[in-house]
């Protein structure tokens, strides 16, 4: 299997069910460029 991962934000779409099928790593990487991208400022 090869694993996709999102080179930006547009990219990334969580009101998709495509998006959640993906494997833990897929998600985990499209987690940690949200993260990168837009830190929190809380």
């Amino acid at each position: 299997m090869q694993l996709h991962y999102p080179d930006s934000v547009d990219e990334i779409d969580l009101s998709n069910w495509d998006f959640w099928r993906k494997s833990l790593e897929e998600r985990e990487g499209a987690f940690a460029l949200l993260r990168k991208e837009y830190p929190a400022t809380v």
